[in-house]
């Protein structure tokens, strides 16, 4: 993996979006030496995108298959989404079940 700092980048893009295709390989862009951001092969990009719709739908099918009366706080949904880390679930109140049947 390449790294570059952000000066080169502004006089190179062109020329690193054509390396990056080429080569197949992906580019760190770096901001006083840390990391920023990243360019990477569309194809990359692609299967990033396919394996985020692929865990949505697998924690969807997950949440939907029994209502067990058990309810999710989304933050820890999203850790789930996108760190593998478990969502702890919580049982709404029975006063909350109630005031919701009305």
């Amino acid at each position: 993996m390449k790294e570059l700092n952000m000066s080169e980048v502004r006089e190179k893009l062109a020329d690193i979006i054509e390396e990056v295709k080429m080569t197949n390989r992906s580019v760190i862009i770096e901001k006083y030496n840390k990391p920023q951001a990243a360019i990477v092969p569309y194809s990359e990009y692609e299967e990033f995108e396919e394996w985020e719709l692929q865990k949505e739908s697998e924690l969807m099918k997950k949440l939907l298959k029994k209502d067990t009366g058990l309810r999710y706080n989304w933050e820890d949904v999203k850790k789930e989404l996108f760190e593998d880390v478990p969502a702890k679930p919580f049982r709404r109140s029975q006063k909350a079940s109630r005031k919701n049947k009305r």
